[in-house]
């Protein structure tokens, strides 16, 4: 399934450069591996962060019932996790920056998943961070939301979110 994900996804961005492609491929497997692969379990997706070979700089905080953990990763592919937060649900998010139209690359990267897992297409309206609103789609785990960020220090930023339930 993945060779398939990684194809439809590669014809969904045909507009962007070469690299940009890569990179929005590669952000679509590690989202894949590492947020949607331990199904839920957010501990197991900080802990294959932590000993992947493309995260690095690992920051773990624990407070109280709170832990969030953040990864450095090449070309501007970045990843974080969330559990226990009082303000907002748990997550595990891949962070793509220097995105051309976010807006359109979410819904194309969206669409190429929710196809890619035969789920139906979905539109989030404006929500948290995500003041244009989102696309994706849920499953029985939880709900998977790409969309871009509009709360934070430019408008070229990416998420894929993995809200479990």
């Amino acid at each position: 399934m993945k060779h398939a994900l990684i194809t439809v996804a590669t014809l969904t961005c045909l507009g962007t450069s070469a690299f940009a492609q890569d990179r929005l491929t590669t952000a679509m497997v590690d989202f894949q591996t590492y947020c949607l692969g331990p199904g839920g379990d957010l501990d197991r997706s900080i802990s294959k962060l932590s000993t992947s070979g493309t995260f690095r700089d690992g920051r773990r905080q624990e407070t109280g019932g709170l832990t969030y953990a953040s990864f450095t990763g090449p070309d501007g592919v970045n990843a974080s996790v969330m559990i226990g937060g009082a303000m907002s649900d748990d997550r595990c998010t891949i962070i793509v920056n220097g995105v051309d139209d976010p807006q359109g690359q979410s819904a194309s990267l969206a669409t190429a998943l929710a196809e890619a897992t035969n789920s139906p297409f979905m539109e989030w309206d404006p929500f948290g961070d995500y003041g244009n609103g989102g696309f994706g789609y849920q499953t029985d785990a939880g709900d998977i939301v790409i969309a871009p960020l509009t709360t934070g220090i430019s408008d070229d930023i990416l998420h894929l979110v993995f809200f479990p339930t």
